[in-house]
Protein backbone atom coordinates (compact mmCIF):
# COMPACT_ATOMS: atom_id res chain seq x y z
CA UNK A 1 0.00 0.00 0.00
CA UNK A 2 1.49 3.72 -0.67
CA UNK A 3 2.28 5.90 1.52
CA UNK A 4 -0.65 7.98 0.57
CA UNK A 5 -2.86 5.78 1.17
CA UNK A 6 -1.98 5.40 4.57
CA UNK A 7 -1.09 8.97 5.43
CA UNK A 8 -3.42 10.96 3.64
CA UNK A 9 -2.55 14.80 3.11
CA UNK A 10 -5.68 16.19 2.99
CA UNK A 11 -9.64 14.99 3.10
CA UNK A 12 -9.98 14.71 -0.26
CA UNK A 13 -7.22 12.18 -0.20
CA UNK A 14 -8.23 10.72 3.19
CA UNK A 15 -11.90 9.95 1.77
CA UNK A 16 -10.35 8.36 -1.70
CA UNK A 17 -7.94 6.16 0.66
CA UNK A 18 -11.15 5.36 2.88
CA UNK A 19 -12.86 4.16 -0.74
CA UNK A 20 -9.87 2.21 -1.76
CA UNK A 21 -9.79 0.55 1.76
CA UNK A 22 -13.09 -0.13 2.02
CA UNK A 23 -14.74 -1.01 -1.13
CA UNK A 24 -17.24 -3.20 0.39
CA UNK A 25 -21.19 -3.67 1.56
CA UNK A 26 -21.19 -3.42 5.52
CA UNK A 27 -20.31 -1.87 8.84
CA UNK A 28 -17.59 1.42 7.04
CA UNK A 29 -19.40 3.92 5.22
CA UNK A 30 -18.07 6.89 7.16
CA UNK A 31 -14.36 8.00 7.04
CA UNK A 32 -14.14 8.43 10.99
CA UNK A 33 -17.11 5.76 12.40
CA UNK A 34 -17.60 6.58 16.12
CA UNK A 35 -17.44 3.26 18.30
CA UNK A 36 -20.90 2.43 19.54
CA UNK A 37 -21.00 2.26 23.67
CA UNK A 38 -24.24 1.76 24.47
CA UNK A 39 -25.78 -1.54 25.14
CA UNK A 40 -28.11 -3.18 22.23
CA UNK A 41 -31.55 -4.31 23.93
CA UNK A 42 -32.26 -7.92 23.62
CA UNK A 43 -34.71 -9.47 21.82
CA UNK A 44 -36.81 -9.92 25.16
CA UNK A 45 -36.32 -6.26 26.23
CA UNK A 46 -37.73 -5.28 22.77
CA UNK A 47 -40.60 -7.50 22.77
CA UNK A 48 -42.24 -6.04 26.02
CA UNK A 49 -40.93 -2.57 25.48
CA UNK A 50 -41.48 -2.09 22.07
CA UNK A 51 -44.11 -4.73 20.71
CA UNK A 52 -46.23 -5.09 23.01
CA UNK A 53 -46.80 -1.85 24.37
CA UNK A 54 -47.16 -0.22 20.77
CA UNK A 55 -49.81 -3.53 20.25
CA UNK A 56 -51.35 -2.74 23.54
CA UNK A 57 -52.04 0.76 22.34
CA UNK A 58 -53.27 0.08 18.91
CA UNK A 59 -55.71 -2.64 21.12
CA UNK A 60 -56.69 -0.07 23.08
CA UNK A 61 -57.84 2.31 20.45
CA UNK A 62 -59.39 -0.40 18.43
CA UNK A 63 -61.52 -1.02 21.50
CA UNK A 64 -62.28 2.55 22.24
CA UNK A 65 -63.44 3.49 18.35
CA UNK A 66 -65.51 0.26 18.44
CA UNK A 67 -67.35 1.49 21.51
CA UNK A 68 -67.76 5.08 20.65
CA UNK A 69 -68.92 3.58 17.34
CA UNK A 70 -71.37 1.49 18.26
CA UNK A 71 -72.62 3.61 21.30
CA UNK A 72 -73.27 6.49 19.07
CA UNK A 73 -75.06 3.88 15.95
CA UNK A 74 -77.35 2.62 18.67
CA UNK A 75 -78.70 6.46 19.55
CA UNK A 76 -78.67 7.16 15.92
CA UNK A 77 -81.40 4.48 15.45
CA UNK A 78 -83.51 5.28 18.18
CA UNK A 79 -83.96 8.56 17.40
CA UNK A 80 -84.62 8.02 13.82
CA UNK A 81 -87.22 5.37 14.67
CA UNK A 82 -88.94 7.45 17.27
CA UNK A 83 -88.80 10.95 15.64
CA UNK A 84 -92.19 9.82 13.30
CA UNK A 85 -94.02 7.88 16.37
CA UNK A 86 -93.57 11.08 18.22
CA UNK A 87 -94.91 13.41 15.09
CA UNK A 88 -97.47 10.60 14.77
CA UNK A 89 -98.69 10.74 18.41
CA UNK A 90 -98.80 15.00 18.53
CA UNK A 91 -101.05 15.00 16.08
CA UNK A 92 -103.07 12.74 17.74
CA UNK A 93 -106.57 14.29 19.34
CA UNK A 94 -106.55 13.19 22.56
CA UNK A 95 -102.58 14.59 22.89
CA UNK A 96 -103.36 17.67 20.79
CA UNK A 97 -106.63 18.62 23.55
CA UNK A 98 -104.42 17.43 26.54
CA UNK A 99 -103.56 20.86 27.94
CA UNK A 100 -100.42 20.96 30.37
CA UNK A 101 -100.37 24.45 31.39
CA UNK A 102 -103.78 26.52 30.48
CA UNK A 103 -105.53 29.54 31.47
CA UNK A 104 -109.08 31.01 31.70
CA UNK A 105 -110.22 34.53 29.85
CA UNK A 106 -113.00 35.98 29.57
CA UNK A 107 -114.66 37.20 25.71
CA UNK A 108 -118.00 39.02 25.52
CA UNK A 109 -119.00 37.39 28.96
CA UNK A 110 -117.66 33.86 28.12
CA UNK A 111 -115.35 32.07 29.64
CA UNK A 112 -113.01 29.98 27.31
CA UNK A 113 -109.89 27.95 28.67
CA UNK A 114 -106.90 29.06 26.47
CA UNK A 115 -103.83 26.69 26.52
CA UNK A 116 -100.28 27.76 27.02
CA UNK A 117 -98.62 24.58 26.99
CA UNK A 118 -100.29 21.31 25.70
CA UNK A 119 -98.93 17.55 25.59
CA UNK A 120 -98.79 17.49 21.49
CA UNK A 121 -96.82 20.53 21.95
CA UNK A 122 -94.33 19.04 24.36
CA UNK A 123 -94.00 15.53 21.72
CA UNK A 124 -93.41 18.37 19.33
CA UNK A 125 -90.68 19.99 21.26
CA UNK A 126 -88.97 16.59 21.56
CA UNK A 127 -89.18 15.65 18.06
CA UNK A 128 -87.71 18.85 16.68
CA UNK A 129 -84.52 17.90 19.74
CA UNK A 130 -84.40 14.07 18.33
CA UNK A 131 -83.96 15.68 14.96
CA UNK A 132 -81.56 17.98 15.91
CA UNK A 133 -79.24 15.74 18.17
CA UNK A 134 -79.65 13.03 15.07
CA UNK A 135 -78.32 15.31 12.85
CA UNK A 136 -75.52 15.72 15.33
CA UNK A 137 -74.21 12.22 15.86
CA UNK A 138 -74.92 11.99 12.07
CA UNK A 139 -71.90 14.95 11.52
CA UNK A 140 -69.97 13.43 14.45
CA UNK A 141 -69.50 10.08 12.96
CA UNK A 142 -68.60 10.90 9.69
CA UNK A 143 -66.29 13.70 11.35
CA UNK A 144 -64.53 11.48 13.38
CA UNK A 145 -64.10 8.04 11.84
CA UNK A 146 -64.87 5.81 14.17
CA UNK A 147 -65.42 3.13 12.61
CA UNK A 148 -62.77 3.52 10.33
CA UNK A 149 -60.28 3.68 12.81
CA UNK A 150 -61.41 0.80 15.00
CA UNK A 151 -61.07 -1.46 11.75
CA UNK A 152 -57.36 0.11 11.20
CA UNK A 153 -56.60 0.55 14.75
CA UNK A 154 -57.91 -3.50 15.09
CA UNK A 155 -56.02 -3.95 11.65
CA UNK A 156 -52.68 -2.89 13.36
CA UNK A 157 -52.90 -4.81 16.68
CA UNK A 158 -53.43 -7.90 14.38
CA UNK A 159 -50.78 -7.48 12.58
CA UNK A 160 -48.43 -6.56 15.38
CA UNK A 161 -49.54 -9.70 17.12
CA UNK A 162 -48.98 -12.31 14.41
CA UNK A 163 -45.40 -11.07 13.73
CA UNK A 164 -44.91 -11.48 17.37
CA UNK A 165 -46.35 -15.25 17.40
CA UNK A 166 -44.33 -15.92 13.92
CA UNK A 167 -40.85 -14.83 15.57
CA UNK A 168 -41.34 -16.59 19.46
CA UNK A 169 -42.24 -19.36 17.97
CA UNK A 170 -39.32 -19.10 14.88
CA UNK A 171 -41.54 -19.69 12.00
CA UNK A 172 -40.12 -18.29 8.72
CA UNK A 173 -39.20 -16.26 7.84
CA UNK A 174 -37.89 -15.64 11.66
CA UNK A 175 -36.04 -19.27 11.24
CA UNK A 176 -32.37 -17.73 10.30
CA UNK A 177 -29.52 -16.15 12.39
CA UNK A 178 -30.46 -12.81 11.37
CA UNK A 179 -34.10 -13.56 12.90
CA UNK A 180 -34.13 -10.57 15.78
CA UNK A 181 -32.98 -8.14 13.01
CA UNK A 182 -35.70 -9.09 10.44
CA UNK A 183 -38.36 -8.87 13.39
CA UNK A 184 -37.48 -5.32 14.35
CA UNK A 185 -37.30 -3.89 10.55
CA UNK A 186 -40.51 -5.99 9.48
CA UNK A 187 -42.58 -3.83 13.02
CA UNK A 188 -40.72 -0.56 12.54
CA UNK A 189 -41.29 -0.57 9.00
CA UNK A 190 -44.95 -1.70 9.95
CA UNK A 191 -45.41 1.55 12.45
CA UNK A 192 -43.72 3.97 9.56
CA UNK A 193 -46.05 3.08 7.49
CA UNK A 194 -48.91 3.88 9.99
CA UNK A 195 -47.35 7.39 11.20
CA UNK A 196 -47.00 8.22 7.15
CA UNK A 197 -50.46 7.59 7.05
CA UNK A 198 -52.03 9.77 9.31
CA UNK A 199 -49.73 12.38 8.59
CA UNK A 200 -51.74 12.30 5.10
CA UNK A 201 -55.09 12.57 6.90
CA UNK A 202 -55.19 16.05 7.17
CA UNK A 203 -53.70 16.93 3.76
CA UNK A 204 -56.70 14.92 2.30
CA UNK A 205 -59.51 16.20 4.07
CA UNK A 206 -58.03 19.86 3.48
CA UNK A 207 -58.23 18.41 -0.44
CA UNK A 208 -62.02 17.28 0.05
CA UNK A 209 -63.23 20.27 1.80
CA UNK A 210 -61.10 22.29 -0.85
CA UNK A 211 -63.05 19.77 -3.55
CA UNK A 212 -66.78 20.38 -1.80
CA UNK A 213 -66.52 24.24 -2.10
CA UNK A 214 -65.37 24.25 -6.21
CA UNK A 215 -68.57 22.15 -6.49
CA UNK A 216 -70.93 24.10 -4.49
CA UNK A 217 -69.49 27.52 -6.21
CA UNK A 218 -70.56 25.46 -9.54
CA UNK A 219 -73.83 24.25 -8.50
CA UNK A 220 -74.58 27.77 -7.59
CA UNK A 221 -73.94 29.06 -10.84
CA UNK A 222 -75.30 26.93 -12.55
CA UNK A 223 -78.61 28.23 -10.28
CA UNK A 224 -78.14 31.81 -11.09
CA UNK A 225 -77.85 30.78 -14.88
CA UNK A 226 -81.45 29.03 -14.49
Amino acid sequence: MSDEIKNPKNEDDKKESFVAVHDHQGTGYNVEPETRVARIITDEEYLETRVENQRQWYDNKASLNQKRYKNLKLWEIILAASIPVLITVSAAGVIENANIISKIVVEDGVQKVVSLLSLATIFQFIAAAAGVVLVIMTKVLELENYYKNWIEYRDMAEKIEREKMLYVTRTEPYDESNAYALFVEIIEGLLAKEIQKWKQIPKAQMQNELLDKAQESINKNKSKKA
